[in-house]
């Protein structure tokens, strides 16, 4: 499968990052962003792993790939500022 195939219908890619951190510290991190829920941490044979969490009335995904994450919104109406902050705690 394919990144493309882990993001839901109607979905937007906002984001692309370098993937550094390991899917547990994505979670753990995630923890440290302020009114963040986890929504679900899926591995599948280590292979596709993806966290879904909501953030500020929004649904989002990190997609681990190979070599980077992506970043999906479930709304592509979603703030962009909303957004923003979402990548900016996760470049920090």
């Amino acid at each position: 499968m394919t990144g493309h195939d882990y993001i839901p219908r109607g979905a937007k890619r906002f984001a692309i990052l370098p993937r550094g951190a390991y899917p547990l510290q994505l979670h753990l991190h995630l923890k440290t962003l302020p009114g963040a829920r986890l929504m679900a941490l899926v591995t599948e044979q280590l292979e596709d792993v993806f966290l879904d969490f909501e953030y500020d009335h929004q649904s989002f995904r990190i997609l681990e790939l190979p070599d980077e994450y992506w970043f999906v919104v479930r709304d592509p109406r979603c703030p962009p500022q909303t957004m923003r902050y979402v990548l900016e705690h996760f470049q920090a």
